[in-house]
Formats: C-alpha cells, sequence, structure tokens
C-alpha cells in the first residue's frame, strides 16, 4: 500500500504490479478523489479544513462532509505522499482492496468506469488461525492471554475500542474514556497508545507509565470486566453510520491535528450513551453488524463474493505475465 517504489522494480523486470490496499474501498475512493482534484482541477484542499464543504465521492450516495475527512487531506506536510502514492495506485495493474462486495457494493462498483486500474475486493483479510508470531515471544504471549480472557467472556459482551494505527490521545481524553467504560459498567478490550509530541509527525507509541494516563486505580477496580492493551477514523466512521447503518455516533467530526493547540475532549458522557446505543441486545445496528458478519464469512468460501475475485485476480495475473 504505501511500497509504491516496488512498481518501479517491477517494471524494470518486466513483471506486472498489483497494490494491495489494507483500508476499504472508501478510503481509496477519497484518496484518487483528492488526487484527481489536486492534480487535474488544480484544487487546494487545504482551503476546506473546518469548513462547511461536501464532496460526493464517488460511490458513496450521501454527500461527504470535509469535517470527516482525515487530517492528511488539509495537510500541506503530507500531500507529496499522500497524493504520490495515489499516483503510483493508478499505474499498477490492479489493486486488491481488504473489503467485500456485500459490504460496499456501490463504492466498487464506482471504480468499473475504466479510469483506474481493475479493483479486486478479496477481503475481509483476518488471521483466524492466530498464527504467524514467533512462539514464545512476549507479543505472542500477551496476545494469548488476551484470547483467552475472550474466550472466558459471555458471547457478544465485550466493548472493543480500538482507534487504527496512528489513533491516540493525550491523557484527558483517556481519562474521559475510563470514566465511559466504568460507567457503563460492560466488559471492554481497550487498545491505548501515546500520541506523538504536540507539533510533529510520527506514530502513536506506548505510554511509560500507563497507569497515569488513566483515572487513578481504574486498572485494578475494572481488573475482573476490562482489558487494557497499552500498546484516525473519520472516514471510516461516516460510512459505517451513515452509508451502512453499522455504528452509533459518538462524534464524527472529530480530528486530531498534530498542530492543534487545543483538542477536542469528548465527554464521558457522550462516550458512555455510544457505548449503551450499540450495546443494547435490541439495538438496530447490533443486528446489522450480526449479519454483516455472516455476509464476511461467507464471501470468502468456495462460491463467495471475495473467493471468485481471488479466481479473477489469479487469472489477470496469468493473463498479464503472457
Amino acid at each position: 500500500m504505501f511500497c509504491t517504489t516496488m512498481i518501479d522494480v517491477a517494471n524494470e523486470f518486466g513483471v506486472p504490479s498489483y497494490v494491495f490496499f489494507a483500508s476499504s474501498a472508501a478510503a481509496l475512493s477519497l484518496m484518487l478523489y483528492m488526487q484527481a482534484l489536486n492534480d487535474e482541477k488544480n484544487v487546494d484542499t487545504t482551503e476546506f479544513k473546518d469548513s462547511d464543504a461536501e464532496f460526493m465521492l464517488p460511490g458513496i450516495i450521501n454527500p461527504v462532509p470535509a469535517k470527516v475527512l482525515p487530517s492528511v487531506v488539509f495537510n500541506k506536510d503530507w500531500h507529496p505522499f499522500y497524493f504520490g502514492n495515489a499516483r503510483r495506485f493508478k499505474e499498477a495493474e490492479g489493486i486488491m482492496v481488504n473489503t467485500y462486495v456485500e459490504l460496499e457494493s456501490q463504492v466498487i462498483n464506482a471504480f468499473s468506469n475504466g479510469k483506474t486500474p481493475p479493483l479486486y475486493p478479496i477481503g475481509p483479510i483476518l488471521n483466524l488461525k492466530g498464527d504467524g508470531h514467533d512462539v514464545g515471544s512476549a507479543e505472542t504471549n500477551k496476545n494469548k492471554d488476551i484470547m483467552e480472557w475472550l474466550d472466558d467472556q459471555p458471547p457478544s459482551s465485550v466493548v472493543f475500542l480500538c482507534f487504527g494505527s496512528m489513533g491516540s490521545f493525550g491523557e484527558e481524553q483517556l481519562k474521559e474514556i475510563a470514566r465511559a467504560l466504568e460507567q457503563s459498567e460492560y466488559r471492554f478490550l481497550w487498545s491505548v497508545r501515546q500520541p506523538p509530541p504536540k507539533g510533529k509527525m510520527g506514530f502513536p507509541t506506548d505510554y511509560a507509565n500507563p497507569e497515569e494516563a488513566v483515572p487513578t486505580g481504574f486498572l485494578d477496580r475494572t481488573a475482573e470486566t476490562g482489558k487494557v492493551m497499552f500498546s484516525e477514523q473519520q472516514l471510516n466512521a461516516f460510512e459505517m453510520m451513515v452509508e451502512l447503518g453499522l455504528a452509533e455516533e459518538i462524534k464524527m467530526d472529530y480530528r486530531k491535528d498534530f498542530r492543534a493547540e487545543n483538542d477536542v475532549i469528548v465527554s464521558a458522557d457522550i462516550i458512555e450513551k455510544g457505548i449503551r446505543s450499540v450495546m443494547d441486545q435490541d439495538s438496530e445496528v447490533r443486528k446489522k453488524v450480526k449479519a454483516m458478519s455472516e455476509m464476511s464469512k461467507k464471501a470468502l468460501l468456495d462460491g463467495g463474493s471475495s473467493h471468485s475475485f481471488i479466481g479473477r485476480l489469479i487469472e489477470d495475473m496469468m493473463n498479464n505475465m503472457e
């Protein structure tokens, strides 16, 4: 997905190149759309930051507010990387996407206009066997502990909080999330990461003293009901809530900006309300998620949509090698 320079290597050896895009088809649609605005229409996308503008992304039925788009769209420092990768994607023979037809059919169909390489929805890519780690490593043992804890919980009873590979919060927001979890009294699995220093670009890191990032005594009080793993999802949130009805809104237009002086803090009460809405046994969102979960499993089976696209991908690869 980010190693697009390998396309040059493939060209040098005269072999076809394919991109694996690990995010959703909607994220790919946004990336290519914004790159086209920048390159073909000379639009400065930074002008839309915090504006009331809306975009009609290919395959997305509802207008997408600028306020729910990821911060990289409005950050000139990230544009060479973001737009550069989008340009290289178009040089590939095809793009494999971690999605499936039943989930994003309209977005996938929007890529059939011939303006982009063929799209192969082959997801969801899941490691259901749990292998691929070094036996005895600290990471493997930690994962084993978490999986054993999950196995001991009642079905569909655990709230999973994970905010993506770039998702991280300062201590004030972490304390609000912790209060919401404790007040809700639901079991939880929470992935916690520390943001990079303010004013600097970088990936989230581990907290040196994680117990100091949450309310005093939180880890002890929730030891039996929760697991905390101390180890930007706006567009995904928009698609999941508005397009697919598979999520409850807490604050969809929340955005972390590494240059921001004052981050918006979402209160514990608002977070708790969102948790209770999605965990309610009669929740329509919960029912839709269950149905979509079953569809995702069928997509990978023989005759399923993703299984068929994998076959088509192999066939096209062989033809492009001739």
